[in-house]
């Protein structure tokens, strides 16, 4: 199979449809148990307005990569090593999901983990950090650029590794878009004696913590034992559910320079110090 056999327009609608169906869900869980500040709808709607500058700009990255990767091997190594008689049914497509996932928040851990160093790549990633006030609809906040990066540093070296026919479609809906809803969605929600296995909404916030030394913890998407064996793991005690954000210069007012442009680290102007996000808040 190669890395895209056509670009599919009415899937596109088709996810964005069902996203929006999880996002309204989990903003109801987010109305009744909220962790932390509510979001404003205006902010919710720059949040999705993101997604669709994304999908409206990218859809043609996988053909342009096939291009690109075309002379690389396609490996298909977990297509060879698991029989065939695993992967039909749902167990089937559960596990070959499973085993995507594994292979994908590998490369997404150490890519996710570089941008926070490289201060090249923080201007681009620095745009998903900025939601003052995290909630579901932070998982579409992402500029362009990221994307971008994202494709051809995670997605591509998984496709060339795992090969494009193991994920369902609808497992892969649920591993891209559901689960990035959860564990960004401002909900007082811990995952208890799961919290070392999976990456949750309280793991998660910790990681969007405005404070410097919580962005540099919690960096797997998915699977936390990643963070745990490379010493990036940070457990939340019971009660902590830091502020979010960036202590930095306000982000153009315009999305479009925001999704588009590299926003370079920059401090505040004296006397514009967010309070708010200056400490760590505890649970009452």
């Amino acid at each position: 199979m190669g890395l895209l056999a056509e670009v599919n327009y009415a899937i596109q609608v088709h996810v964005l449809v069902r996203i929006l169906k999880i996002a309204a869900c989990v903003c109801l869980l987010e109305r009744l148990w909220p962790a932390g500040r509510q979001p404003t709808p205006t902010a919710r709607v720059r949040n999705v307005t993101f997604y669709v500058i994304n999908a409206m700009t990218t859809l043609h990255l996988p053909l342009i990569a096939s291009w690109v990767f075309a002379p690389l091997p396609n490996v298909e190594l977990l297509a060879r090593v698991i029989p065939d008689g695993l992967r039909t049914g749902l167990g089937g497509a559960i596990a070959m999901t499973l085993c995507y996932a594994l292979v994908w928040d590998f490369f997404q851990y150490w890519f996710h983990r570089l941008s926070h160093r490289s201060p090249l790549l923080w201007s681009l990633h620095v745009v998903h950090h900025r939601d003052p006030a995290m909630n579901t609809t932070s998982s579409l906040r992402i500029g362009f650029g990221d994307v971008v990066a994202g494709f051809y540093f995670v997605h591509v070296p998984t496709f060339l590794l795992c090969g494009g026919g193991m994920v369902p479609y609808y497992g892969s809906l649920v591993l891209f878009s559901g689960w990035g809803f959860i564990n960004h969605a401002n909900v007082r929600l811990s995952l208890g004696p799961l919290t070392g296995l999976l990456s949750g909404p309280q793991t998660h916030r910790m990681h969007h913590g405005c404070a410097r030394d919580y962005r540099n913890c919690n960096f797997a998407a998915f699977f936390t034992f990643y963070d745990t064996a490379f010493g990036t793991f940070r457990r939340p005690t019971r009660t902590e559910w830091p502020a979010t954000g960036v202590l930095e210069a306000r982000p153009p007012r315009n999305i479009l320079s925001e999704a588009f442009v590299p926003q370079p680290r920059r401090p505040r102007p004296s006397g514009h110090l967010d309070t708010e996000h200056s400490q760590v808040r505890a649970a009452p």
